[in-house]
């Protein structure tokens, strides 16, 4: 759910189009680890639950700080710090 969390944000992605990249986009199925043989995409509603549930305990910034740190430790650009 924190991989599908990152993408969504990383592309500005509603709830329900998220849902349609993951079921369109094999690069972001791979990212999130989904195998739709083994399993379908998580709801919108399982989404929105663990963002919200990230964003209320304010663990959403601080999990895009950690991304940006190793990222930028490791000799990568780290992704502009924007936040919803």
């Amino acid at each position: 759910m924190l991989r599908i969390y990152f993408l969504q944000h990383w592309f500005a992605l509603s709830d329900p189009a998220t849902e349609a990249a993951l079921y369109d986009t094999p690069a972001m199925r791979c990212f999130a680890q989904i195998d739709l043989g083994q399993e379908p995409v998580p709801d919108a509603s399982t989404r929105c639950q663990c963002r919200h549930l990230l964003e209320e305990n304010n663990l959403g910034v601080a999990l895009f700080d950690a991304v940006a740190v190793y990222l930028e430790a490791n000799g990568m650009q780290s992704i502009q710090r924007h936040y919803c």
